[in-house]
């Protein structure tokens, strides 16, 4: 693997200086190069491709949104960071419209290294020569959403549910989709959910991140002129029923609640991939959709047939990028592995594999159903007892939805 080459870009000399005489006493193996203008930086891109980079937001002459920018639109695979002191509403968008992540300074530098290690990581998992130029097709990978980013420094920063609560409150449509989630039969509570504060404190930080980022992902494309809407609500009705399947056969089987939210997590952006692929590239989802009903092969196997590569790897690189942590990316990229009965006991994978195969066999909203000879095989290392259990909770979860609901559109 070649060493990967990482570009910081910021006006002020001695902020470069100070990253420099940091990272190369934590980096060895990154070739590290320093730019005091976002001009000089994309003038060497043009002679020496990087593989990520991190620029300041406030610069003359051209800012680092603009910069990440014309980044993404002439070197779209390239990952992208925004360092900004300046991390309200307004600020936090712009600069998140075109990059993958964005640090507030004062930077921690063991945080830093960590999180362009885990994207650059990422890269060498799952970026190979059939990857990589699907990923340029895409013109540039979805950024990371704004208010998701918010929550999440939230939570790094140990605010509490009163902080996440004013912050989503802020966005009155999120807010009316939560509670809007919250009162369906998914959910299933006894009582009426009738506040944002009420609903973060069933849900969780953690799951409302979930919920709060596949809305954002998935919202905007609703309106967008011809993606097929109808593919679209499967995919989004199938990732929640997954996930809610996920969480239930995880607390079953470890009475760990910390775990089975993790588990929802996964389960709701499993099919992240697809979702990207549909938006960005909708005649491979097309030619891909085909030819699993004419094959009768599941749509991943059709994928890797036709274009060697599948929507779980793209999904799983989306994360990553993102930042996301690992567990979550493991599970996107991993759901499609044949399963056994230590899945459910040590892998939320698994579990997530298990759930995303049964809403697929079992759910109403799935544009194409799995072969019977496919479940089979999948569940052959299965025992009777475990598949009994799973499919128990199934029908339970199955039979307490009244009606489908799309409650993610």
């Amino acid at each position: 693997m070649n060493q990967p080459t990482v570009f910081f870009v910021d006006d002020e000399q001695h902020v470069l200086d100070g990253l420099r005489r940091v990272l190369r006493r934590k980096v060895r193996d990154w070739d590290l190069q320093f730019f005091l203008s976002a001009e000089e930086a994309l003038k060497k891109m043009e002679e020496h491709p990087c593989d990520a980079i991190i620029s300041d937001m406030r610069m003359p002459h051209m800012d680092g949104a603009t910069f990440m920018k014309e980044v993404a639109t002439r070197f779209p695979d390239v990952i992208r960071f925004i360092l900004t002191g300046y991390a309200d509403s307004e600020s936090l968008g712009r600069a998140l419209a075109y990059t993958h992540q964005v640090f507030a300074k004062p930077w921690d530098a063991d945080d830093l290294v960590q999180l362009i290690s885990q994207a650059l990581r990422q890269r060498e998992l799952t970026v190979d020569e059939h990857i990589r130029p699907l990923i340029t097709k895409l013109g540039s990978l979805p950024s990371l959403p704004s208010l998701y980013q918010e929550l999440r420094q939230c939570i790094d920063n140990e605010g509490s549910l009163s902080d996440a609560a004013r912050i989503v409150s802020q966005d009155v449509a999120m807010t009316a989709k939560i509670l809007q989630m919250m009162n369906s039969s998914f959910f299933g509570f006894s009582q009426q959910i009738t506040s944002i504060s009420q609903a973060i404190t069933l849900l969780g930080l953690e799951n409302l991140c979930s919920i709060v980022l596949s809305s954002q992902v998935f919202q905007p494309y609703r309106s967008r002129k011809g993606v097929d809407q109808e593919v679209l609500t499967e995919i989004i009705e199938h990732s929640l029923l997954t996930a809610r399947l996920a969480q239930k056969y995880t607390l079953e089987e470890t009475r760990n609640r910390a775990l089975a939210n993790e588990a929802f997590s996964a389960g709701l952006l499993h099919d992240i991939g697809k979702t990207v692929l549909l938006v960005q590239l909708p005649e491979f989802y097309q030619q891909v959709q085909l030819h699993a009903a004419e094959q009768n092969c599941p749509f991943h196997e059709a994928e890797k047939a036709l274009h060697h590569i599948t929507h779980a790897e793209v999904g799983g690189y989306l994360l990553g990028v993102w930042g996301l942590p690992q567990a979550l990316v493991d599970a996107v990229l991993f759901h499609h592995l044949p399963l056994s009965n230590d899945s459910f006991q040590f892998s939320i994978p698994g579990i997530v594999g298990f759930a995303n195969l049964m809403t697929a066999y079992r759910a109403p909203y799935t544009s194409g159903e799995i072969p019977e000879e496919y479940w089979q095989e999948m569940t052959q290392n299965l025992s009777p007892e475990v598949l009994t259990r799973w499919t128990t909770l199934t029908d339970e979860l199955l039979a307490s939805i009244d009606e489908t609901e799309t409650i993610m559109a």
